[in-house]
């Protein structure tokens, strides 16, 4: 399998971009595109979860011929348990959560729960048609166990064993039309002395975004990174043989979980990110993923692996366009299956530009450095999808003490040389290009926002009112291009949204330090 994620979670995708992007799919050499459509289909199971500008059935199906024809094997992913959050949000389906305050989560002792994920699933049947895979999500379910009655479940049995009923039950119906359920990984690694509990025939999609050969740290789930002299007993008790197969001195395997689970008896399919926690909104981190793709794509292509997916998180906002480079890892995995970063970068530029572009990736590496309040946490915004209150990052700037600020406003200025000189630097380049466009665009973004950052934490009464809406004005000016920039990329409602999220909070601070001065 050579998959790519398709997340409509944020990412309301008009259908024409959706079918412009899976033709590029095809030409890279994909296979398969793991489609988390979410809210963004004419639900009959659920129809007060759809989104505005909702794709019909009848449509979205047009699409999925196209893809068909293209040799792209489709996988429904339906969350069930957790990642409820565009169900959850609204208050006719909140009966259905783990806790009455948390929509992140579907309560799995909820009689009705199952029933509704059954009918939903047998609506996927009906727009998907016959499937080889189903995804039934089931990851990042932190709040498990929290209700009065599913904490009764654990303290009967276990809180592995909560989730693994749950995920054994849900699966049911997508046994029985002859799929292979799918799941993330983190769950069942979190509770491993439960995974021989978990139906045989579930495939695993072994999934970390923080890991590559090159690092040497592996991820411990529930525990975090680690170096290799930082395990604990518990940690080599269950996974030592795996973390070192040639034994404690020798080499640390980072990708280590894919063979845990392979030696319960999974399918694994392994799982990069071109988009994740960490970046800006603007622009991905370039080394931080591309190491992370090639890695893990390198180890699913192994004999004893099912192949490899490349993940696309929307939460992010920035543009499929900015993540190309990372989207063609797959091809060059391709050609050259021990390709190093190195190898890759002369191979991306010949095969997309046709020759060597001087100064390209010491641009796309200074771009790639994310600024406060540049990343999705720190703007308040969530797989929630809700509005982010105005006053976010004044509140935020309020919590920070002056040694807090003064620390920033140090990093700040390092990132500004570094924006600016990548500014340059795309100004030398074709700008008839879509992807150097969308880069340099994400690099001017980064500066306006750090020299907001500048203003915003300055205590000492430095600038003028004029001099701070000078900088938002600059600000104003981006919103509105990158605005443009998304037409044809997000339906009407979603880029209004992207656009809000990702700039009136900011804004919303400048007035409010322009106005105190």
């Amino acid at each position: 399998m050579r998959g790519f994620h398709i997340d409509m979670n944020g990412g309301h995708y008009p259908l024409e971009y959706l079918e412009t992007w899976i033709r590029q799919l095809a030409e890279l050499g994909y296979d398969t595109i793991l489609w988390e459509v979410e809210n963004c289909i004419q639900w009959e199971t659920c129809p007060g979860c759809v989104a505005p500008g909702a794709h019909s059935k009848a449509d979205f199906k047009v699409l999925l011929k196209v893809a068909n024809e293209l040799g792209l094997r489709p996988i429904p992913l339906l969350q069930t348990i957790g990642h409820a959050e565009y169900v959850l949000k609204r208050d006719e389906y909140k009966f259905l959560a783990e806790l009455p305050d948390n929509i992140s989560q579907y309560c799995p002792s909820n009689t009705q729960l199952l029933p509704f994920l059954h009918r939903w699933i047998g609506e996927y049947y009906e727009l998907f048609g016959a499937l080889e895979y189903f995804h039934i999500g089931a990851d990042e379910a932190w709040s498990l166990g929290h209700c009065p009655k599913c904490a009764e479940t654990v303290a009967k049995s276990s809180l592995s064993d909560l989730y693994v009923n749950h995920v054994n039950r849900v699966i049911e119906p997508i046994l029985e039309k002859g799929s292979t359920p799918v799941i993330w990984s983190d769950m069942i690694l979190h509770n491993h002395e439960a995974i021989n509990r978990l139906h045989p025939e579930i495939m695993v999609f072994d999934w970390m975004y923080d890991i590559s050969c090159s690092e040497e740290k592996a991820f411990v789930w529930g525990v975090g990174l680690k170096g290799r002299d930082e395990f604990s007993p518990d940690t080599l008790k269950v996974y030592g043989r795996h973390l070192f197969p040639q034994g404690l001195e020798g080499p640390l395997d980072v990708f280590y979980t894919a063979n845990y689970l392979k030696e319960h008896s999974r399918k694994v399919v392994t799982c990069s990110a071109s988009s994740s926690y960490g970046d800006s909104v603007f622009a991905p981190r370039l080394d931080h993923h591309l190491h992370n793709c090639l890695d893990s794509m390198q180890r699913g292509l192994k004999p004893d692996m099912r192949g490899y997916l490349l993940t696309s998180w929307s939460v992010h906002l920035f543009p499929w366009e900015l993540q190309r480079i990372f989207i063609a890892a797959g091809a060059f995995k391709q050609e050259h299956p021990y390709g190093s970063v190195e190898a890759f970068e002369p191979w991306y530029l010949k095969r997309f530009y046709g020759k060597q572009l001087d100064g390209f990736w010491e641009a796309i590496r200074l771009t790639s450095e994310p600024v406060r309040w540049s990343r999705t946490v720190e703007i308040g915004h969530s797989k929630k999808n809700l509005a982010i209150p105005k006053t976010f990052v004044l509140d935020e700037i309020n919590r920070m003490n002056s040694r807090e600020k003064e620390e920033e406003r140090r990093q700040v200025e390092l990132l500004i040389k570094g924006y600016e000189k990548a500014i340059r630097l795309f100004e030398t380049m074709d700008a008839n290009s879509t992807e150097i466009v969308c880069w340099h665009l994400a690099a001017r973004n980064l500066l306006a926002r750090a020299q907001g950052v500048q203003i915003l934490l300055d205590e000492y009464g430095s600038k003028t009112s004029a001099q701070v809406e000078s900088i938002r004005s600059e600000s104003m000016s981006l919103m509105e291009e990158t605005s443009a920039m998304y037409a044809g990329k997000l339906v009407h409602n979603r880029k209004r949204q992207f656009i809000s999220w990702m700039y009136d909070a900011f804004h919303h601070a400048l007035e409010a330090k322009a106005a105190s001065l």
